[in-house]
């Protein structure tokens, strides 16, 4: 398994996926609306430590035509995400469209990996001075990572209608069904409560 940062987990493309809410409900909300809001979703995650943010801060400042465009094609690879994990889930082929629109992202991370001297001897990592692409090229190996790991069954879709966000469920007996007990979980339950109430009048 290739992991491109210390930080990084199996979840770190899940969460990216969820960067949506309520996808496939009309409530749907977006929470990446700019390429600074790629950077500062990354560097909240880890993937991108504080140099990194840095410069691809300041990179963007300069070249904003060319970080707008990395930003739509950050979203685009999200969607793609979403189609393949769920396919995956369903036990289903991917989308061959998405599929091959993943591959050739993943190989433009790849082609751009250096190894390095850590803190704790060498290690894989995207360094590549100016590189605007960062965030989604990190993503796109966490989700390789994924894929390939023999965790990836355990990945499930929140069973709370119209949420959708995925989750790796590491309970013991694999019965999580929620993304959040907090919200998902609780705003269900609440509504079984109601029902029964309802049928018992």
């Amino acid at each position: 398994m290739l992991t491109l940062q210390k930080k990084s987990n199996l979840t770190t493309s899940l969460e990216f996926v969820n960067t949506v809410s309520w996808r496939e409900s009309t409530a749907a909300k977006e929470h990446l609306l700019s390429y600074i809001d790629l950077l500062e979703w990354g560097h909240k995650q880890g993937i991108l430590d504080h140099q990194e943010y840095e410069s691809a801060v300041s990179d963007a400042s300069t070249s904003p035509a060319e970080a707008a465009s990395v930003h739509h094609r950050a979203l685009e690879l999200r969607e793609d995400l979403y189609l393949i994990f769920s396919s995956l889930i369903d036990e289903r082929d991917p989308e061959v469209d998405a599929m091959a629109r993943f591959n050739e992202t993943l190989s433009e991370a790849l082609s751009h990996l250096k190894l390095i001297r850590g803190e704790s001897g060498y290690e894989l990592s995207i360094r590549d001075g100016r590189c605007l692409e960062v965030v989604p090229w990190k993503v796109a190996v966490s989700a390789a990572d994924l894929i390939t790991s023999e965790k990836f069954d355990r990945v499930k879709r929140c069973a709370s209608e119209g949420c959708n966000w995925l989750f790796l469920d590491e309970s013991k007996n694999r019965s999580r069904r929620w993304c959040d007990m907090s919200n998902c979980g609780n705003i269900m339950k609440a509504r079984r409560h109601y029902a029964r109430i309802r049928t018992s009048r």
